[in-house]
Parts: C-alpha cells; sequence; structure tokens
C-alpha cells in the first residue's frame, strides 16, 4: 500500500488542547485516505494520543508555517494563529472552536465559504471525518478559500499601515 499523498494538519492549540477531544478528531481524520500531521502542543506528551497508525504523525511542536506550505487541508481550535494562516495559504479547514475568539473566526470562516465547523458538543469521530471528507472533496471550499488568500495577500503591509496612519494622526497616536 502507498502512502497518501495529501496532508492533513491537526491542532487544537496550546492552551485548549484536551488530549480526549483530540484523540476523537484524530481518529476521524485518520480513517481518511490521508497524511495527518497532529501538533498536541509545547506542554502535553505525544505518548497521550496513544498508538497511531503508520500514516499518523505526532508531535509537541511543529512548524506552522512551513506545515501549511505542505498541507492540503487543517483541522484546528480556529485559533487566530492557525486560522489565518489556513487562510492566508488558501486552505480550506474544519474548526472546532472551544473558547474565546475562535468561535467567531469559525463564524467567520463559514461565512466566508472557506470552512466547515462543528461545536464542541456536535465533534466526535463520526462527524469529524465526514466533515474533513467534505473538506478535502468540495471545491467551493478550496475555492473560497482562495478567495480569501488573494484578499489577504492583497492587504498592506504591517509598515506600510503604519506609514498611512502616522501620515493621517501624526506620530503621537491615533485620536
Amino acid at each position: 500500500m502507498t502512502e497518501p499523498e495529501r496532508l492533513v494538519y491537526v491542532t487544537l492549540g496550546t492552551v485548549q488542547n484536551d488530549p480526549v477531544l483530540l484523540r476523537e478528531v484524530v481518529a476521524g481524520v485518520a480513517a481518511l485516505p490521508v497524511r495527518v500531521l497532529v501538533a498536541v502542543g509545547p506542554h502535553a506528551d505525544p505518548g497521550s494520543m496513544g498508538e497511531q497508525p503508520a500514516h499518523v504523525r505526532v508531535e509537541r511542536w511543529v512548524d506552522q508555517a512551513e506545515v501549511l506550505s505542505r498541507c492540503t487541508a487543517v483541522v484546528s481550535h480556529a485559533g487566530s494563529g492557525t486560522f489565518l494562516g489556513a487562510l492566508a495559504r488558501g486552505l480550506p479547514q474544519l474548526c472546532l472552536p472551544q473558547a474565546a475568539d475562535q468561535f467567531r473566526n469559525a463564524e467567520g470562516g463559514v461565512a466566508a465559504g472557506a470552512a466547515l465547523a462543528l461545536a464542541p458538543t456536535e465533534a466526535s469521530t463520526a462527524s469529524v471525518r465526514a466533515a474533513v471528507e467534505r473538506v478535502l472533496t468540495d471545491d467551493g471550499l478550496r475555492a473560497a478559500a482562495g478567495r480569501v488568500a488573494a484578499e489577504i495577500a492583497a492587504m498592506p503591509a504591517p509598515d506600510e499601515v503604519a506609514r498611512l496612519l502616522a501620515a493621517r494622526f501624526g506620530r503621537g497616536g491615533v485620536s
């Protein structure tokens, strides 16, 4: 059997990374014909995920920017870093918000047509598997993620925004 080409990155971030939920999520993604890279967070033990099939790799930490440049889809908590990083690369995603701004991020991704979302009470092995299968096969989700990536790419760089603000409001700050 050859190894699947597509890579799905799975993370629940560094704070809301409940190992019980993460194991359920990984089981759902691992049931698909994809390679799976799981980041459990800097304070979690990769061994807490238990034995995994050969196509699933579990790490404490990964260089997310590099991973996002190589993957096909993302499953995450919709934390701003992961969520926006995936959108900037035109990656469709499954959002599993757990707290704070993650719910608003997930809503925005769904509204843009670039993401699917499952509420905490909806996330199960079966629902994650079905949602990720759709994320991988729905051309509309991928196209919408590409449109959002183009919008992000067209935004001015932070130093340009700072220069424009300073020119408009003076160096003393915004009033």
